[in-house]
């Protein structure tokens, strides 16, 4: 018998184009608001929109389709790809699935990425054997092969070394069209990544302090 528990009761906010919105919550419901947002969990009470359309009762991936991308905190596996053999078999997904016009080829769509997500060093080596940060990073890089409207991230990396100082580039050069949004447990795991803050206290939206002063 499992104990009852709480973890978003009253929750509600907008992200808007080209804003970085970070949301401070407690680890476990993070993860849960951004699994609702993306479609792979469902709420029990209200509803969430993307674009104006409801998210509840559409298959995730529909949802990635229509330009969501969600980094979760747990690398995906990839065994027997390289990296770019990894961002192949993504560019072979969107040609089949998304059927996406792009000025770019495939090959020029991979170089980009590999560039945006600093992994040029790494394009050859096996993707189950990267350092956890750097499987983030190549996570980050397929979702950015789907020029996604909306990025999730959840607990994005931050802090001192090559891979957070990568992830902060890429988040930064973001199209002015892309919204991002953070699930973090600090609100100095916020500063230098978003513009807009939200805390969520006890479940419930409480504030929506300045960014500057987030890591009061």
């Amino acid at each position: 018998m499992r104990a009852p528990s709480c973890g978003l009761l009253d929750v509600s906010f907008t992200v808007d184009a080209g804003h970085h919105h970070a949301v401070v919550v407690p680890h476990t419901s993070g993860t849960a608001l951004l699994e609702i947002i993306a479609g792979t969990a469902y709420p029990d009470h209200g509803q969430v929109y993307l674009a104006g359309q409801p998210v509840a009762g559409r298959p995730a991936s529909e949802l990635i389709r229509h330009n969501v991308g969600y980094l979760p905190v747990t690398p995906r596996w990839h065994p027997g790809r390289t990296v770019v053999g990894v961002l192949e078999a993504a560019v072979r997904w969107q040609m089949l699935y998304r059927r996406q016009a792009t000025a770019l080829t495939g090959r020029e769509q991979i170089t980009d990425v590999v560039d945006r997500c600093n992994l040029g060093a790494l394009a050859d080596a096996e993707s189950d054997r990267l350092a956890p940060q750097w499987a983030r990073m190549l996570d980050l890089a397929v979702i950015l092969l789907h020029r996604p409207r909306l990025i999730l991230v959840d607990q994005p990396m931050t802090g001192p070394g090559e891979p957070a100082a990568s992830f902060r580039q890429a988040i930064t050069d973001l199209p002015d069209t892309v919204a991002a949004l953070f699930a973090v447990p600090t609100p100095s795991d916020a500063a230098g990544l978003a513009d807009r803050v939200t805390v969520i206290s006890h479940g419930r939206t409480s504030g929506h302090p300045e960014p500057g002063t987030a890591q009061r």
